[in-house]
């Protein structure tokens, strides 16, 4: 979590079909929220706990049939789309819950202001590398337009930051030995780039796209995570160590 994030007023928490790592992260995660979307086969892990969602979004290619029965047994709206489509069903999650945001919420679309919303994906992580990828990518450009995003497996936490900006980021409440966190450019070249908090701080660094210099940093006990970006976009990782 940031600062960012607890300035937002809409919690939409998407559950897409990667891994899940901790359980109890998971439900942590998914159980903090206005809107609950599910995309495609991420419904078994929302059946798993018996947790309904607010509606189903994808072209329903990898859902498992007990799922989908599950589904249909309780009359969750489905939004379902043709599997020859643009966008993958991670993308139409995003737009399906923005616009079910505005419907349940009485707003106009155009009045919904990036900064209000907080976009949680869950399910992120593990499985095929394009989507990782591709969603990874996704949630620094979501960030760009000016919403927090979260990526998780319900134990590793990714954050999506873009300069400029100053923030103050939480230690994952998951417990593990010891995490890891990294700061990876994703833009070409970031500037400015300073944190605290972290065993090798940095000070108004400037990288490039490609750079490992903010890999595997470690938090110091008993101090906030601190950080401030100029320019660019970056994700932060935090993860357990191996």
């Amino acid at each position: 979590m940031s600062r960012l994030a607890e300035t937002a007023r809409y919690r939409i928490v998407i559950v897409l079909s990667g891994q899940i790592t901790s359980e109890d992260g998971f439900r942590d995660l998914v159980r903090q929220q206005d809107l609950l979307i599910c995309a495609d086969g991420g419904a078994r892990h929302l059946h798993q706990i018996g947790l309904l969602p607010d509606r189903l979004v994808g072209d329903l290619d990898s859902i498992d049939p007990a799922d989908l029965a599950w589904i249909e047994h309780h009359q969750i709206p489905i939004a379902r789309f043709p599997s020859v489509k643009d966008e993958t069903d991670a993308e139409l999650a995003v737009e399906s819950s923005l616009d079910l945001l505005c419907e349940n919420k009485g707003l106009a679309r155009e009045s919904l202001h990036p900064a209000s919303v907080e976009l949680v994906f869950l399910a992120v992580l593990g499985g095929r590398p394009d989507h990782v990828l591709a969603n990874q990518l996704m949630a620094v450009k979501l960030a760009e337009f000016g919403f927090s995003v979260l990526l998780s497996d319900g134990q590793s936490r990714i954050i999506p930051v873009v300069g400029p900006v100053k923030l103050t980021l939480e230690q994952p409440a998951t417990p593990v030995l010891s995490w890891v966190v990294s700061a990876i450019p994703i833009s070409p070249i970031i500037t400015g780039l300073s944190y605290t908090g972290l065993k090798y701080p940095l000070d108004h660094a400037t990288l490039a796209r490609g750079s490992c210099r903010g890999v595997s940093n470690r938090p110091i006990a008993g101090q906030p995570i601190e950080i401030d970006l100029e320019s660019g976009s970056l994700l932060v990782i935090f993860t357990p160590e191996v």
